[in-house]
């Protein structure tokens, strides 16, 4: 049979700091119906603090090219994506460099060529996250066959400990 809760959400900027909401619709007179009205009602109150951000708020990406170090895919995933032994993460090469102590893989994107030969930034790049917000800052001319792009959660300590070439960290809004 399951259990009652009574403990309240609490909700930043409320009254005492929290709005008292039922965990069960079999706690509430009514049932399911008052448990929406209920939440309905809240919902003002608790969102705000959980999604607002100010229209100023800017995330960075940092981004390493090269030039003829890669000669495949399986290479570059090789050098960038972390390895796994008895179920336990092992950080790539890449991740050691730029000194990710904590880090979330799919938030580290590499871009390798599609043709394998060198391409403008502006092509190689062309796919990667929140790219029209920050090619402004990027040479689009300069000539690369592999890119990885580090967004956070990452957060990159030692960009010129990284064995491929540091353009920058660029902002974008999320």
């Amino acid at each position: 049979m399951p259990t009652t809760r009574h403990d309240p959400i609490l909700a930043p900027g409320t009254a005492g700091g929290a709005v008292n909401l039922p965990h069960s619709p079999a706690a509430v007179p009514g049932g399911a119906s008052t448990v929406l009205v209920t939440l309905a009602h809240a919902l003002p109150t608790l969102l705000p603090a959980v999604t607002h951000r100010p229209s100023t708020f800017m995330e960075q990406v940092h981004v390493f090219v090269s030039t003829g170090r890669f000669r495949s895919l399986a290479e570059m995933r090789a050098y960038t994506d972390e390895t796994y032994d008895d179920g336990n993460g092992l950080p790539s090469p890449f991740i050691t460099e730029v000194g990710l102590d904590e880090y979330e893989p799919n938030y580290i994107e590499p871009y390798p060529s599609a043709s394998g030969r060198p391409v403008p930034l502006a092509e190689l790049l062309a796919g990667a996250s929140y790219w029209v917000q920050w090619p402004p800052a990027v040479d689009g001319t300069r000539l690369a066959d592999a890119a990885v792009c580090v967004f956070p959660p990452n957060v990159v300590e030692n960009p010129a400990g990284c064995t491929l070439e540091y353009l920058g960290a660029f902002e974008y809004r999320p």
